[in-house]
């Protein structure tokens, strides 16, 4: 039997958008691509103007301020080109519409991608083009199009404006509405960078051990140093892999706002921030969006949106549960603070380090996926470590120990130990040999070599750790809560029980007596009366 003649072949082009239909359906898209695509298209039929979606993908912003570095002219003008560069290099308008098969096309290449990598290669070839677009000189070459090979160079500078281009970007995939009206003094502040900056800097342009290790607070500038594109890409994958992820939510965060309303204007929520000008906390925007990038877990995304500014009312948002400038220095502050607290948990500390006659200040952090507990061995199943200032580098577990956390107060009433335990806070190592170790008062930090260390990965902490041990004092210690209102409504149920237990304890119900000779007015007058008397013996 032949073909019917009622059934008729599609044709390449009808081949190829059936196709690319079926591959964005199996993501689930699809109803919100044409929803999008409806809402963009407007007066016009199966076309959409190519202005139109530049608009859409405009990343939206005021006044960029910093408190660090001076914010670079060249940053507006490469946010003020993102729209038209992504629709120009990904959705390939011609005669100045987007067809439906490039609609999707487009969607394709910036949102389903198959690994990390191609998203990096993304994001540096959109770099590389909206440079050119705004008439600024690019330092990267590509072999291809498809930008499989990256070749060229990132100076100081650069990687500065990299970094700031994708937390804009990042930012707008949060807050769409960032831009304020002409006659408002609003502004973006843009987080810090410097610990960031200088970790590519210093990993990147093979500086040997004893330099990278001994930065000191007088170095910060690298104005004649150029590190290669390929050591920049390779650094970003090893220290903050996360930031791979940014472009395609920025890209499925326009199209999903366009599928509801086009006309909607998200406005900006109130604000839960910590900002760089806090002097007095150690968690400022950009060491919480740094370790949010470099975490590689579900929560480091909950970690980001706080960074940025997140909405009040999210179910994850830090709760600081403890600061020894404001809760008092010691382990006994420290516990009545977070006991109870049974949720991912982040502990920062800043210490000073004398070296050559110069005090060098540092910050170190510990992340735990658990609260923290009164014992007298290690604990915990997964964790990790950061050096945070004034280079940033992260130590995730190796597998080989399970050495995670260890956090010991002594016990009331205890008077003698046959072998005493280590009283403080430690993270990896052994009992006795602690990776990292805070004492009892958190007066003291003693950081030994990462070889005796099996928990996390290799690496030095603090700037001039050698391989013998290092003390310096502390400054500050903050404990932040990362399990939410569960967590935090837990620890609530739990002080209040403990305050119900300790009141009753307290009080003596006259009830539970029988009669006069087992009232404790009856013990306490014969005891008062004659001591020494004898008395009868009960048999």
């Amino acid at each position: 039997m032949g073909i019917s003649p009622s059934i008729q072949r599609m044709t390449p082009e009808e081949q190829e958008v059936k196709d690319l239909e079926l591959r964005v359906a199996n993501s689930g898209t699809l109803p919100i691509l044409q929803k999008a695509f409806n809402n963009l298209v407007g007066s016009e039929k199966y076309c959409l103007l190519a202005s139109t979606l530049e608009e859409c993908l405009r990343c939206r912003f005021f006044k960029l301020e910093s408190e660090e570095y001076a914010v670079p002219a060249e940053l507006p003008k490469l946010l003020t080109d993102l729209g038209p560069t992504i629709v120009s290099i990904y959705f390939t308008p011609q005669d100045g519409k987007v067809l439906w098969p490039a609609f999707l096309r487009g969607y394709e290449k910036c949102c389903m991608q198959t690994s990390a990598s191609q998203y990096v290669n993304l994001l540096f070839m959109l770099f590389h083009e909206v440079r050119k677009r705004a008439q600024l000189p690019s330092k990267l070459k590509f072999t291809d199009n498809e930008a499989d090979k990256i070749d060229g160079h990132f100076s100081e500078n650069d990687i500065c404006v990299f970094l700031w281009f994708c937390w804009v970007m990042e930012h707008n995939a949060w807050f769409p509405d960032l831009r304020g009206e002409k006659n408002d003094a609003s502004s973006i502040q843009l987080p810090e960078i410097n610990h960031l900056v200088r970790s590519a800097m210093v990993i990147c342009s093979g500086s040997d051990r004893e330099e990278l290790h001994r930065e000191n607070s007088s170095k910060t500038s690298y104005a004649d140093v150029e590190i290669t594109a390929a050591s920049f890409y390779s650094w970003i994958f090893a220290t903050i892999p996360g930031l791979s992820h940014w472009f395609p939510q920025y890209v499925q965060g326009v199209i999903q706002r366009a599928s509801i309303n086009l006309d909607v204007a998200v406005q900006t929520p109130p604000q839960k921030a910590v900002h760089s000008s806090d002097a007095t906390g150690l968690l400022t925007s950009g060491t919480a969006w740094a370790i949010a990038l470099a975490i590689r877990a579900p929560l480091g995304g909950e970690w980001l949106m706080e960074s940025l500014m997140s909405v009040s009312h999210s179910s994850i948002l830090p709760d600081l549960i403890y600061r020894s400038s404001q809760h008092g220095k010691g382990l006994n502050r420290f516990w009545s603070q977070v006991e109870g607290y049974n949720g991912p948990s982040l502990i920062l500390v800043s210490g000073t380090l004398t070296q050559d006659g110069n005090d060098q200040r540092f910050v170190i952090g510990a992340f735990t996926n658990q609260g923290f507990e009164n014992r007298d061995s290690f604990y915990g199943s997964s964790g990790a470590l950061y050096a945070l200032k004034p280079l940033f580098r992260s130590f995730f577990p190796t597998g080989r120990d399970k050495s995670f956390v260890y956090s010991h107060q002594r016990r009331i009433g205890r008077v003698y130990e046959a072998r005493p335990r280590p009283v403080g806070i430690a993270f990896g190592g052994t009992q006795g040999n602690e990776r990292v170790f805070i004492d009892e008062d958190f007066a003291r930090i003693r950081i030994r070599h990462h070889g005796v260390d099996k928990t996390y990965q290799p690496g030095f902490l603090i700037p001039g750790q050698a391989s013998l041990t290092t003390e310096a004092t502390i400054l500050d210690v903050e404990a932040w809560g990362l399990g939410g209102k569960i967590a935090e409504q837990g620890q609530t149920m739990y002080k209040r029980r403990e305050q119900l237990f300790t009141e009753q304890r307290r009080k003596v119900d006259l009830k539970t007596f029988a009669n006069w000779e087992d009232s404790p007015e009856k013990m306490m007058m014969d005891l008062m009366g004659n001591p020494n008397r004898v008395q009868r013996e009960d048999r």
